[in-house]
């Protein structure tokens, strides 16, 4: 049976602080405390955050959320400093002059999953920015199903006009007949 295949939604710890306050901090929402009604998917916990029964896969005590993706006003911005690395051998002849060297250090990781969306409600912006949003959706909504009503009430008008000039014209057929 493959974890992977499995989807489950957890309470949050609310009895145990500390592991709360780790929870919290992984979901970057410090300021936020969930209700004993809000849970989390398993989406968030990485495969050995499960224990396995013969009949059911429960979430570990010590488990930590730890795969997110986040919004980019979110997103830890990548480390782009160098490192300096001091050779063992600085005395020998071909590292005489150069007691240090300069080191790239990699980018890192965000600890993101790029199969966990964005519409988990902990991983979006403010009420008021979303109510904003919201608004602006549904004003375009509204403006394209004004046109869409009007371009309905046009073509009916049309389509009655043209089966009273087929009306007619059947009409004179069946005179001149």
């Amino acid at each position: 049976m493959s974890l992977s295949l499995l989807f489950s939604t957890d309470r949050f710890p609310l009895a145990h602080k500390d592991l709360l306050l780790k929870w919290l901090s992984a979901m970057k929402r410090d300021k936020w405390t969930p209700t004993s009604n809000e849970y989390i998917c398993s989406e968030h916990f990485e495969e050995q955050c499960f224990s396995v029964y013969p009949s059911s896969v429960r979430l570990r005590e010590d488990a930590v959320p730890t795969l997110f993706t986040f919004p980019d006003h979110l997103q830890k911005k990548p480390s782009h400093r160098r490192v300096f690395v001091r050779h063992a051998d600085c005395d020998s002849a071909s590292s005489a002059g150069a007691g240090t060297s300069a080191v790239d250090e990699p980018p890192t990781s965000s600890g993101t999953v790029d199969s966990v969306k964005n519409h988990h409600s902990y991983a979006l912006p403010s009420p008021r920015a979303l109510k904003r949003k919201y608004e602006q959706v549904a004003g375009r909504h509204q403006h394209q199903h004004a046109v869409a009503t009007a371009k309905l009430k046009k073509l009916r008008r049309q389509l009655f006009r043209c089966k009273a000039r087929l009306q007619t014209m059947q009409d004179v057929v069946r005179v001149s007949e």
